[in-house]
């Protein structure tokens, strides 16, 4: 992949999977992916598609895990990236992030 090639990065329904380095390392390649002024979708489902009750996925430690990870995103990216637009959905959170001109 050259650098800066994406106007766009969509990312959605990984961050339940990936390990704080895996988050770390994300990032560097958001950075290094992203072009000036580009723009980053953050989103995933809450309920994962599980068929279990709403109350007891609630208590799921991988979507409170996803969660966290989908907060630690945006922290890391804070010096880099700002939110355009947050929604919090009734089955998934989704911000739009863009790039900080320097």
């Amino acid at each position: 992949m050259s650098e800066r090639e994406f106007d766009l990065i969509v990312i959605s329904e990984v961050l339940y999977d990936l390990t704080i380095s895996e988050l770390e390392h994300l990032v560097q390649q958001l950075r290094s992916s992203l072009r000036p002024s580009g723009e980053i979708i953050l989103v995933h489902n809450r309920w994962t598609g599980m068929l279990l009750p709403q109350w007891l996925q609630r208590l799921i430690s991988v979507l409170s895990k996803a969660n966290r990870r989908h907060d630690r995103l945006i922290a890391l990216l804070s010096d880099f990236a700002r939110i355009l637009r947050h929604e919090q959905h009734s089955e998934y959170p989704l911000d739009l992030l863009r790039q900080i001109e320097s």
